[in-house]
C-alpha cells in the first residue's frame, strides 16, 4: 500500500531527524571551538606548546622535556599560566562563567 509506505519513510525522516544534532548546537559548538583555538593561538609560544603538548597532542611533562630540555615545572607552570590566560579569554567573550 502506497499510503502505509509514505507514512513509513515519513516515520523514518522524523526518526533520523529526531536524533540530529540541533543546528544552533552545532553552531555554538563551533563558535567554542573557534574561540578556544584563538585564544590558544594569541598565548606565548611557550605557553601554547605546553598546552598543545600536552593537551591536544597527549604527551607527557617528560617526553616534552627531554625534546625541549626546560625542567618539567618549568613546563608544568607554562602550561597553567597558558590554561589560565585561555580560560581569562573565554570569560571575556562571555563563553564560559566565572
Amino acid at each position: 500500500d502506497v499510503r502505509r509506505k509514505a507514512r513509513e519513510e515519513a516515520s523514518g525522516i522524523e526518526a533520523l531527524l529526531n536524533g540530529a544534532p540541533d543546528v544552533d548546537d552545532l553552531i555554538d559548538d563551533a563558535m567554542v571551538v573557534r574561540a578556544v583555538a584563538e585564544a590558544i593561538d594569541a598565548l606565548p609560544e611557550p605557553q601554547r606548546l605546553a598546552i598543545v603538548a600536552t593537551v591536544l597532542e597527549g604527551r607527557t611533562f617528560r617526553e616534552l622535556a627531554v625534546e625541549t630540555g626546560d625542567p618539567m615545572g618549568t613546563l608544568m607552570a607554562r602550561k597553567k599560566r597558558g590554561m589560565d590566560a585561555v580560560r581569562h579569554r573565554l570569560r571575556e567573550r562571555g563563553i564560559i562563567q566565572s
